[in-house]
């Protein structure tokens, strides 16, 4: 499934997009948002992989953003559940070269229209670390607002929360 704006293309990530993403994930400024360590192109490759499953399972993950205009690959964005948090996350990583220019909202808002289409879900997360000034910049804008503080694995994170529906609850909290 791809997704298009006016300028970009949005495709499911695939082996083909691993060294560019190596070479995203090289970047001290992108590593220090993703664990704190700079992701080898063995690791990019498993990590690829494992997006690909997500795909296969879901019908939907982590999409490679091309820059129409040029076809080079800039980033990713995508879905993706968090199943100890039973949360869908809408993600987005764009390289420095092609921040500040609005891309990543505009790619986040093309998934959050295909949620709106096709999936059950009611909101989406949007999971980031607390000092990423510019990727919470981005999810405000977006829509989501601050829900909570909590842990991953590896770091301490904040949690955004978008809805992607009306609430079907009265005023009481009942159906």
């Amino acid at each position: 499934m791809d997704l298009q704006t006016a300028r970009l293309n949005l495709v499911p990530l695939a082996q083909e997009h691993s060294p560019a993403l190596a070479a995203l994930y090289s970047d001290p400024e992108v590593a220090r948002y993703i664990g704190g360590s700079r992701l080898t192109p063995e690791e990019t490759s498993s990590q690829v992989g494992r997006f690909m499953d997500v795909w296969d399972i879901h019908g939907f993950g982590q999409s490679a953003v091309i820059e129409r205009s040029s076809g080079t690959f800039i980033g990713r964005v995508g879905l993706h559940p968090w199943t100890d948090w039973d949360e869908l996350e809408l993600g987005w990583m764009i390289a420095p070269s092609h921040q500040r220019r609005g891309l990543a909202t505009e790619a986040a808002e093309a998934w959050i229209c295909w949620s709106l289409e096709h999936l059950p879900a009611d909101h989406l997360i949007a999971v980031i670390q607390p000092e990423n000034a510019a990727s919470i910049s981005t999810a405000l804008r977006l829509g989501f607002e601050f829900e909570r503080d909590d842990q991953t694995t590896w770091d301490p994170v904040s949690v955004y929360r978008r809805p992607i529906r009306p609430s079907v609850e009265g005023p009481d909290g009942g159906q």
